[in-house]
């Protein structure tokens, strides 16, 4: 902790009030870029060399992420525009395995190359805190811009263009304008008496609250883009002059709890964790019940890799107010240390928590928190390999996911995710076909009918082998239509999985008669040689 506060003593130059830019770690705009080192979906290795000549988009993010999956339809536009020659694409998922990547592949049908980043070896060299997370690197390898957030179409091909030309990328909007005023150090001017300190660190903190604010209330779409790096810097240069003047005049508990928080705070900014580990339990240690310093510790172990005591501090949180949140956190934690049972647990407790509290309510906010927890629940039943449940715990989210709005992006997520897991398991079990059946939610397939009960039908198995679908249990005047391909065939259809291991349809039910009834159900039967298998029973209405 000394060697930080010399640090920042160094870096201020004892002139109160002022505040220096702070740089942020990582690759800089400008610089050489780091290597990549992933592999692709079958295993091959990926390197920054092979993108040597070419401006590089580089896109870190992963299935589970909801900004991810809203920035996935601008995504795909983006490389249907700009993808050529001259310029690549290439996702990487640190935190997935194939088969759930394949799963949304095929789902979304993304042209974007995608690399595994297991080890996390090219999510650190680009120091990726936050997803999702773009890079625009030229021919060169040389960064021409970092983009943290969902990147709107013109935003990255303003970035592709600057990189053709040698050029920085930037950054420009009313609100990053309006973030930059906000945080302007000029505005913190700090006297050298105890009071004064205290109203300008509050008048500073309070500064870099209403900036977080606005990033949150930012909508890249309305071209509302935040540069994230540089409001990170100008907070943490608020931060570093406001320990220093806060050091010269601490003199209660108070005062050094409110110090040892921002320190921690700026080293967080600063990713030094070990100092913001320091710093948050000296602050712990004043005030016991400081909920912000127990969650800036627990995330401090996180970066450190420290699951234990990540473990430790969350379930320290607990104890002030159980929380689903928590308890997923705990979970997390447990799975990388391989501790399935434990995860599984708090996973558990977690899902006990939402249930209640829908039980109690049934808002849009209890639906989606049941929603979130049972996810969670079916990735660690996924994680113990115990395929059983993990399949009850994604049929339960896609159950709650269906009670969404349905043009809302909570009814997307938790219904394309859970069927998108649910199919990886079958993934995973040696091309084992399994099925799956969930409310479509994006636009028609072409040869698709309009005015339809749509389901989108997933189908995996062995690359290469031939699954028999057939629609069974509708009531008398409906019939079911399999759409792909530009075919619709009704009643059944045999298909030919292709090397994904991976079929998606657009499955309709259709009131074909005056006098068809009023509603219906409906399962879907796959036979293979790799196994047969049916979907869970879907009721429609005409």
């Amino acid at each position: 902790m000394k060697t930080m506060l010399m640090a920042v003593a160094l870096l201020l130059g004892a002139v109160p009030g002022v505040a220096q830019a702070q740089t942020i770690p990582g690759p800089q705009v400008g610089q050489a870029a780091p290597e990549i080192a992933a592999k692709g979906l079958n295993g091959q290795p990926i390197s920054l060399a092979d993108y040597k000549g070419k401006v590089l988009v580089l896109n870190f993010w992963a299935t589970w992420c909801p900004p991810c999956r809203a920035e996935t339809p601008d995504m795909i536009g983006s490389y249907r525009k700009l993808h050529g020659k001259n310029v690549e694409f290439l996702g990487i998922d640190s935190t997935e395995k194939a088969p759930i990547i394949r799963s949304f592949i095929a789902a979304k049908q993304y042209p974007v190359t995608v690399g595994i980043d297991n080890e996390k070896q090219t999510a650190q060299a680009y120091d990726v805190r936050g997803i999702p997370t773009t890079y625009v690197i030229d021919g060169n390898g040389i960064v021409r811009a970092r983009f943290v957030d969902i990147i709107t179409p013109g935003q990255l091909a303003s970035f592709v263009n600057a990189a053709k030309a040698g050029h920085n990328g930037v950054i420009a909007s009313a609100v990053q304008t309006k973030i930059d005023a906000t945080l302007n150090p000029s505005q913190f001017v700090y006297p050298a008496d105890h009071d004064g300190v205290l109203r300008t660190v509050k008048a500073a903190t309070d500064a870099i609250n209403r900036s977080n604010a606005l990033l949150g209330q930012a909508d890249p779409a309305k071209g509302e883009a935040v540069d994230y790096l540089k409001m990170r810097a100008e907070q943490a240069a608020l931060e570093a002059t406001a320990t220093a003047a806060l050091a010269n005049v601490a003199s209660s508990d108070g005062d050094r709890s409110v110090l040892y928080r921002i320190q921690g705070d700026l080293a967080t900014n600063s990713e030094n964790w070990g100092d913001a580990a320091t710093a948050y339990k000296k602050a712990i240690a004043l005030n016991p019940k400081d909920g912000d310093s127990i969650g800036g510790l627990a995330f401090a172990y996180y970066e450190q890799k420290n699951w234990r005591d990540e473990i430790a501090t969350y379930q320290q949180l607990n104890a002030l107010a159980p929380d689903p949140d928590t308890y997923v956190s705990i979970a997390k934690a447990y799975v990388q240390l391989k501790d399935y049972p434990n995860a599984v647990a708090n996973d558990r407790k977690a899902v006990e928590l939402t249930e209640a509290a829908y039980a109690k309510k049934k808002d849009k906010e209890s639906t989606i928190n049941a929603a979130y927890t049972w996810l969670y629940l079916g990735r660690a039943y996924s994680e113990a390999g115990d395929a059983a449940n993990a399949h009850i715990a994604f049929s339960n989210t896609m159950k709650y996911g269906q009670q969404l709005p349905r043009k809302g992006v909570d009814y997307t997520k938790y219904t394309e995710e859970a069927q998108e897991a649910d199919v990886a398991l079958g993934l995973n079990m040696n091309g084992k076909t399994t099925v799956s059946l969930a409310p479509w939610t994006g636009a028609d397939l072409p040869g698709s009918l309009s005015s339809t009960v749509k389901y989108r039908l997933v189908v995996a198995s062995r690359p290469g082998s031939t699954v028999q679908l057939a629609a069974t249990g509708l009531s008398k005047g409906w019939i079911a239509s399999f759409c792909s391909d530009k075919i619709c065939s009704p009643m059944q259809r045999t298909v030919s999985i292709p090397a994904s291991g991976v079929k998606i349809f657009e499955f309709q039910l259709i009131p074909n008669d005056p006098h068809a009834a009023a509603h219906t159900k409906v399962q879907v039967r796959a036979t293979s040689g790799a196994g047969n298998a049916v979907t869970g029973t879907v009721v429609a209405s005409r």
